[in-house]
């Protein structure tokens, strides 16, 4: 077929759709002729100037077509006087009603009367919205076609990904009047949200927006079907609209979008509001669930403890961010606290089988204990002795007994202390198994140096390899420091390139240095050296960084000084990090 499609735009809104329509039905393999006519750009002359000169041109066009298609009323002339077998009329909303919104009640008049003269004209009468055709089926008693307007999806594919942009409001559409894009504005202050008005964008570029936002607010005084609001559907992204024209046909209140009574400012801020919340709140779920199933099955007392602390403050969050919408609220609360129970009912049952697992452990200890005493009692020396190192043998392999193994440890401790303090000599037993413990460290040492770390090497991996390294017990206090020295050598050596942070190494090592020094006898002259040296170091460190600012100062600014500043300014940023981990180990050390 020949076909003359006759519409003052071609890029958006009702051009927009008209020109996609001659698109596709030129693939389709007919002719499509777009009139292209020019008009005066000044608001009340668009429209009369825009239907004159398209009058004169279908008039001198001597061309004939099977079909002359128009698109609004003041298209109408120039479709009637175009040559052609069929005339189609098409209009999104009430002609009438809109001018009678945008101009003077004299020029609504005319426009209305002009409109009731035009609609006799054409063949067929088609409409995009039911809300239109009913208008004009009660004021004209006309038969509209409703003919909603499509979609190319396919030009969604021009669209990249792009980030979303927290409380991101995206509004689409002219800069006036009938748009309600003064209601917006209005409301915009109000709210914890950012609103971006493309009211002159490329299609793409408005696209791009409407995918990164949050929101899409259609704000119309009138609308027939707005394609903003399909668009923001296809992008899976919630609008906010005005209940007007045909835009209750394509949303449901509270269901796939909140309706707001046309100029309501008051609810335009409280809906924007309502659904900034409600992305806020299913943010916080979403965060929440991802860190809750991660590790859940090997999950430590160290990691329960700090996932329970995000949750504390996620709870704090989501007080302050206040009510979601009506429909959601509910029932994002009843998520949000069901995913908060099963935690700390999960952490619950963790912590009571650990107590039940620790409190065997704390039996077991408190018996090995009671049998220390006993052998301390005892008048055979030699017997009490071999005693106490079976007993301590046996402590090693027992299991640790969680919250109560400190307060164990040093009542076992004691005892054995008091014991061996009485002898003028260890027995030559409990000396073998010094040197076997000496032995058996050494062996370790080699053993961990020619083992291959897999890349998944964790944290608590090397936090179960030194427990097997402590576990094997005592040696003689001239190789105590050695062996230790060596096998935290071998340790930082093994751990270099793998996932474990290095400062988490360093606090790791440290810990162990901590424990080892408490099995010692001299272990509170060690730890006061140890604070000692470090509060030096803290002192020494902090007394750089102020020094090298200080020099700066004196430095003016200039090409070659910058790339001085950022070297100084580096290394006093890596100084700080270094001042935050000394002190980290301080509070590490036990106060004896």
């Amino acid at each position: 077929m020949k076909i003359l499609f006759i519409s003052p735009r071609y890029s958006g809104g009702i051009g927009g759709h008209a020109s996609m329509l001659a698109d596709q039905l030129s693939q389709s393999g007919h002719y499509v002729k777009k009139f292209q006519v020019p008009h005066i750009p000044i608001k009340n002359l668009k429209n009369p100037s825009f239907t004159i000169l398209s009058t004169i041109k279908s008039i001198v066009n001597r061309e004939s077509y099977d079909i002359v298609h128009g698109f609004n009323i003041p298209s109408s002339y120039a479709m009637k006087y175009a040559k052609g077998k069929k005339k189609v009329l098409s209009l999104h909303g009430v002609f009438g009603e809109q001018i009678e919104t945008l101009h003077s009640k004299p020029v609504s008049s005319i426009a209305k009367l002009v409109e009731s003269q035009v609609l006799q004209w054409p063949d067929k009468l088609t409409t995009d919205s039911k809300a239109t055709q009913k208008i004009y089926k009660e004021k004209f008693n006309l038969d509209f076609d409703v003919l909603p307007s499509a979609l190319d999806t396919k030009q969604f594919s021009k669209i990249k990904n792009v980030e979303k942009i927290p409380n991101q409001i995206c509004y689409i559409g002219r800069d006036s009047y009938e748009k309600g894009i003064d209601i917006l504005k209005k409301a915009e202050s109000k709210i914890n949200g950012n609103v971006v008005y493309c009211t002159n964008r490329t299609w793409i570029d408005a696209m791009s927006i409407i995918k990164s936002s949050s929101i899409v607010a259609v704000p119309s005084r009138m609308e027939s079907l707005p394609t903003t609001v399909k668009e923001a559907f296809f992008l899976n992204i919630p609008v906010v609209a005005t209940n007007v024209g045909g835009i209750p046909e394509l949303m449901k209140d509270n269901e796939t979008g909140f309706l707001i009574k046309e100029g309501d400012v008051k609810e335009w801020i409280e809906k924007l509001s309502l659904l900034i919340n409600d992305k806020k709140k299913r943010e916080i779920i979403a965060s929440l669930k991802s860190k809750i199933q991660e590790g859940a099955e090997s999950r430590n007392i160290k990691q329960w403890n700090n996932l329970t602390n995000e949750i504390k403050k996620a709870q704090e969050d989501w007080k302050k961010i206040g009510f979601a919408s009506k429909k959601d609220n509910d029932k994002i609360w009843k998520e949000f606290r069901s995913l908060c129970n099963s935690f700390f009912d999960e952490r619950k049952v963790f912590f009571k089988s650990k107590d039940e697992v620790d409190q065997q452990a704390r039996d077991v200890k408190k018996e090995l204990i009671s049998r220390a005493v006993e052998f301390n009692n005892s008048e055979d020396i030699q017997a009490a002795t071999k005693g106490l190192i079976d007993l301590q043998k046996k402590w090693k392999t027992t299991k640790n007994a969680g919250r109560y193994e400190r307060s164990l440890w040093e009542e076992f401790r004691k005892v054995c202390d008091q014991f061996f303090n009485k002898k003028e000599e260890v027995s030559n037993e409990f000396k073998k198994s010094l040197e076997e413990n000496l032995k058996a460290k050494n062996a370790a040492i080699a053993s961990f140096k020619k083992k291959e770390l897999p890349k998944d090497y964790t944290e608590q991996n090397l936090q179960e390899d030194i427990e097997s390294f402590v576990a094997i017990g005592p040696v003689r206090k001239d190789k105590s420091s050695h062996v230790l020295s060596d096998f935290i050598a071998v340790l930082k050596e093994k751990v270099k390139g793998l996932q474990i942070k290095p400062e988490q190494v360093e606090l790791t090592i440290f810990k162990l240095k901590m424990d080892s020094y408490a099995l010692m006898e001299n272990r509170k002259d060690i730890f006061f050296k140890e604070k000692n040296n470090l509060r030096k170091r803290i002192s020494t460190l902090e007394n750089d960084i102020l020094q090298s600012e200080t020099n700066l100062g004196y430095f003016s600014v200039s090409k070659g000084a910058e790339k001085l500043f950022d070297k100084v300014n580096k290394k006093n940023e890596d100084t700080k990090e270094e001042i935050e981990l000394l002190k980290r180990q301080l509070k590490m050390i036990p106060n004896e």
